[in-house]
Parts: C-alpha cells; sequence; structure tokens
C-alpha cells in the first residue's frame, strides 16, 4: 500500500514537472509568433491617438512582434495592395493575418445613399470576399477576420453594419476562417474619437481581443 502511495506521488510531480514544461514552451512559441495586422484604422488608430496608445503599440507592449501594413482611411482595394506588399516581407508560417476592412467602403458607400438598400452591399462583400479568398489561396498562413463595430454616434448605420457582419459570418464559417467579434466588445461611446475611430480604451480593447486570440 505504501509502494502505491509513493509510486502515485512520484507520478503526480512527473505530471506537473512535463506540464509546466509545455505550457513554457507553448507560451515561448506563442510569443514568436508575428501578429501581422491589414486593413484600415480599427488597426492602424495612429492619427487619432498618441503612438503609445494606438493598437499596435497596446500590442507590443505584450507581445514585441507585430508587423503593421493597415492604413488609416483604408477601403477594401487598398487591402489588396498591402496584401500584395506582404508578398515582400519575410514571414513565418506560424504567423497569424488579421485583417479590418469593409468599413470605410460602407461609410463612404452610403453618405448619401438610404441605409437601406442593400444592392451596394453585396457589391462592397463580393470585393471584399474575392480579396480575402485570394489572400487565403495564397498563404498557409492562419487569417482572422475582425468585424465591424458599430459606434454609437452613428446609429443610421448600425442596420447596414449589422447585415455586414451577418454576412461575413456566414462567409467565414463556410471557408473555415475564424471572426474576432469586436462588435461585442467595442461599443461605447468612450471607446471611440472623432465618432467612428478606435480611442485610448477601444484601442486597448482591440490589442487585448488579438493578444486573447493567439
Amino acid at each position: 500500500m505504501n509502494n502505491l502511495i509513493f509510486i502515485i506521488i512520484i507520478l503526480f510531480f512527473i505530471f506537473l514537472f512535463y506540464h509546466s514544461l509545455f505550457l513554457s514552451y507553448k507560451e515561448n512559441f506563442d510569443k514568436n509568433k508575428q501578429i501581422i495586422l491589414l486593413g484600415d484604422s480599427i488597426l492602424e488608430n495612429s492619427n487619432y491617438v498618441e503612438q503609445y496608445f494606438n493598437v499596435e503599440n497596446n500590442i507590443k507592449k505584450k507581445h514585441p512582434y507585430v508587423l503593421n501594413l493597415a492604413q488609416d482611411r483604408a477601403v477594401i482595394s487598398n487591402l489588396s495592395l498591402q496584401i500584395n506588399h506582404l508578398k515582400n516581407k519575410k514571414i513565418n508560417k506560424n504567423d497569424i493575418i488579421f485583417i479590418s476592412a469593409g468599413g470605410n467602403d460602407i461609410l463612404n458607400d452610403y453618405r448619401f445613399k438610404k441605409k437601406d438598400q442593400t444592392k451596394e452591399l453585396n457589391s462592397i462583400f463580393n470585393k471584399y470576399t474575392k480579396t480575402i479568398l485570394h489572400l487565403k489561396k495564397s498563404t498557409s498562413n492562419k487569417i482572422v477576420l475582425l468585424n465591424i463595430y458599430a459606434p454609437p454616434n452613428v446609429k443610421d448605420y448600425h442596420n447596414i453594419i449589422d447585415l455586414w457582419n451577418k454576412k461575413q459570418k456566414e462567409f467565414a464559417s463556410k471557408n473555415n476562417i475564424k471572426i474576432l467579434d469586436i462588435h461585442s466588445m467595442v461599443n461605447h461611446k468612450n471607446h471611440f474619437i472623432k465618432n467612428i475611430e478606435p480611442s485610448h480604451d477601444g484601442g486597448r480593447i482591440i490589442a487585448d481581443a488579438i493578444l486573447k486570440s493567439l
């Protein structure tokens, strides 16, 4: 009986040792992944907050490896250019690509149109899906799509944003792509500056969500 207890104790400590070793390895492995940011000012909000508080630097406070190709005011056609630019960068197969796009296209195209017209949204979304699928075919890297948040001060766009997010969710599920749901996280007036851009708080929330998704 005493021998059995002794063996159990030894096995327990062996388990703890290897479990700790595995967690340490996984943590170091995750930290070595490069986070690649593509798209618009949801991921590149340097023009609206101090450099230290933008999304990129909020990520770098906990994870040093970030390649940010996102641009303020970028639309889907700019995303295609960013993807071409990415081909010239040295990336590892374990690096993860985060993409935020579509919001500026909606703002621009629906500025003077009724927000219940879906024909224009379908056209924008088709351009978006073609761009994402082109990237997916050209890389083995994991792709994560950010959905679009709904700032409180642009309520007239909320229905069209909800429709976009629904279409995006269906598209992602069909093509085995992960969605990062910032719509449910970034939704308070304090999360925004200039009505629609990520503030200090909004940028921190987005950065934390990206880090937690690794």
